[in-house]
């Protein structure tokens, strides 16, 4: 059987939220901006795992890429190193978000 996420949040409610997000969105991923009408799948209420906070609607591929780096916001901060570097492009200022993040744990 499937966990439920959303543990203290009724079904109901969780379409309110839906619906109210997806307007506040204009109907578009939170991350890549890709309008509901483009994808296949519907649009993900995404959800911080550690607090239950829904912090949004995302496509799939977005819900799943920050599942893959554990909602880690410096291994996705490392990420952006690693991409900007491949490209030749400096990262001296993701390299101090990183360092800020760190301060923060």
């Amino acid at each position: 059987m499937a966990e439920n996420n959303y543990p203290t949040i009724p079904y109901w409610e969780r379409k309110r939220y839906y619906d109210t997000i997806f307007k506040e969105q204009k109907g578009r991923c939170a991350i890549c901006g890709t309008p509901q009408e483009a994808i296949k799948r519907k649009l993900c209420l995404d959800h911080c795992h550690e607090t239950g906070v829904i912090r949004g609607i995302l496509c799939a591929k977005c819900n799943h890429g920050l599942g893959c780096f554990n909602d880690n916001i410096i291994l996705l901060l490392k990420a952006v190193v690693y991409l900007r570097q491949s490209r030749g492009l400096r990262s001296d200022d993701v390299e101090t978000w990183i360092d800020m993040e760190h301060d923060t744990i």
